[in-house]
């Protein structure tokens, strides 16, 4: 919730979130309703939303990092590649 929290101020948007994590979900065999510890269940409206939040911090971080892993201007060729690449030609 904090990342959330540093996106947006919107309160209603907040609670909105807050209150569907702690909602929990109806299991679709047994009918039972099962509290979320933590989370979002999966198919959630929620979970693609939090999912970009956390991967755009992601790619900010690999970004930084990308530099030291970065040699040369050309890309070494994948020898395994070549192979399969020259037999469907």
């Amino acid at each position: 919730m904090r990342r959330l929290e540093s996106i947006t101020n919107c309160d209603k948007t907040l609670q909105l979130v807050r209150k569907s994590l702690k909602a929990g979900y109806i299991h679709p065999d047994t009918g039972e309703h099962i509290r979320s510890t933590e989370g979002t269940p999966q198919g959630s409206v929620f979970s693609p939303l939090l999912a970009n939040i956390v991967l755009d911090e992601f790619d900010k971080q690999v970004e930084k990092i990308k530099s030291s892993f970065d040699q040369g201007n050309k890309r070494a060729r994948n020898k395994e590649y070549a192979k399969l690449q020259s037999r469907i030609q």
